[in-house]
């Protein structure tokens, strides 16, 4: 049951479908009760200086065509892949990948259940952000398990068959929408999740938590504060994507924050100098920053990872191997998750945890987490080479995905211990030192 309005596919579907014969009650009980609905959302969304809107995937354009009705003043363009001859707005024509028009051409751009239909998302999306001054409304679906996606492709059926158009049923979790709008630095200012599309007696199947209508508003770009070595790529994108799926931001950052509380974080003073290596996005930032602390520093060699954090710490591009701070002038380093990526064991440790000792005042501290080879992490192993598991959990299907993507340096890794705490307690003497469900947690002092 979704609206006549989205990117057709080159490849045609059959019409003679028996789907086909539920179109006179799609046409009667739905569409323009839907698209009506959608409309009066989008004028609730659509910012107040917005002069200029383009819809991606116009199709019949009424529900633009309503908008601008609802906006006097506002200028409507729309894009498809395949123009209808009846449409209520004007409409180009593009290859459905790549919008002809430069950046920040629009105000707004309006992407109503468009998504779905392509093969890469994140890549119209990206599109979409370049050629919008300011922001992004976004109505598309979340499928949270196998049975949502049975329903959204029934509903996209029964839509989309007698138009030809392509149904992929690519629909994403929450946990992916929200990576590919941090991945593009896009905020989501504003989501409605009940959106009230049908009929009382329908919408507790088809409508419920299937929806979403959200602006995105651009962020303005993150700063790197200082380069001390050429960035490098990350990350695969396999393991990013099982990554989104197996954790959203703010569970990383609470689970950040419970480790910091374990390992005795609060009792640091709020004004110490704190650096977190192998950062990434900075979510470990994030928490310490809820915590109190200001004078925070991350350091990664991935600028596209950097570039996704947002707060006041200050960022530095740079190899946690080759530490260029002045020695002695940290209070405490932490590192949560990086140590295991690194691709020599023990030689790059080693550089590592010299460059550490070097650049941290005498009664400094490291803190480290780390994945550990306990008997609860060869049980989580062993579960997550079950497919009937992996088919029942999200979660144990993303890690399976991540640790055969990162299988070289994991298992080196895990294969290590002993003389990975050699070199640790060589240099530094522990504190805290724990080994439990799968971790190596620990705070350390200089030797």
């Amino acid at each position: 049951m979704q609206p006549d309005k989205k990117i057709p596919h080159h490849t045609r579907m059959p019409t003679d479908n028996p789907i086909t014969l539920l179109d006179p009650l799609h046409e009667q009980l739905v569409k323009n009760r839907r698209a009506r609905r959608i409309a009066q959302l989008i004028t609730q969304l659509l910012p107040t200086h917005a002069a200029t809107l383009l819809d991606v995937g116009a199709g019949d354009g009424a529900i633009a065509a309503a908008v601008a009705r609802s906006r006097p003043g506002l200028t409507v363009q729309g894009v498809d892949v395949l123009v209808r001859p009846d449409a209520a707005i004007p409409v180009q024509q593009f290859d459905g990948n790549s919008l002809p028009y430069t950046d920040s051409a629009f105000d707004c751009v309006l992407l109503i259940d468009v998504l779905h239909h392509t093969a890469d998302p994140a890549r119209l999306l990206q599109e979409c952000a370049r050629v919008s001054k300011h922001s992004i409304i976004l109505k598309d679906h979340y499928s949270r398990c196998w049975l949502d996606k049975k329903i959204l492709r029934f509903m996209d059926l029964v839509g989309n068959i007698r138009f030809g158009v392509h149904v992929p049923s690519n629909y994403l979790s929450p946990h992916q929408w929200r990576h590919h709008f941090n991945i593009l630095g896009l905020h989501p200012a504003r989501t409605i999740e009940q959106l009230a599309l049908y009929p009382r007696w329908a919408d507790w199947l088809f409508g419920a938590r299937l929806h979403f209508i959200t602006r995105l508003e651009k962020k303005p770009p993150t700063m790197i504060h200082e380069t001390w070595h050429e960035g490098l790529p990350c990350c695969d994108r396999t393991w990013e994507d099982a990554y989104a799926r197996f954790e959203t931001p703010e569970e990383e950052i609470a689970k950040f924050t419970r480790r910091f509380r374990r390992l005795g974080v609060p009792a640091w003073p709020r004004e110490a100098a704190i650096v977190d290596l192998f950062c990434g996005r900075g979510n470990a930032l994030v928490a310490l920053e809820r915590m109190g602390f200001t004078n925070l520093t991350g350091v990664d060699l991935s600028p596209h990872l950097l570039e996704q954090y947002r707060g006041p710490a200050r960022l530095i591009l740079g190899d946690c191997r080759d530490l260029r701070f002045a020695p002695g002038s940290i209070d405490y380093f932490t590192v949560q998750g990086g140590l295991h990526h690194l691709p020599r064991i023990p030689e790059d440790l080693e550089q590592c945890l010299a460059a550490i000792h070097r650049c941290l005042k005498p009664e400094g501290r490291l803190l480290i987490v780390e994945p550990w080879q306990t008997p609860f992490l060869r049980l989580v192993h062993a579960i997550s080479e079950n497919p009937v598991a992996r088919r029942f959990s999200g979660k144990i299907a993303a890690l399976h995905t991540m640790i055969r993507a990162e299988r070289d340096t994991y298992t080196r890794w895990l294969d290590s211990s002993r003389i990975i705490l050699e070199r640790v307690k060589t240099l530094f003497h522990p504190h805290i030192e724990l080994f439990t469900l799968g971790k190596w947690m620990g705070v350390y002092s200089r030797r």
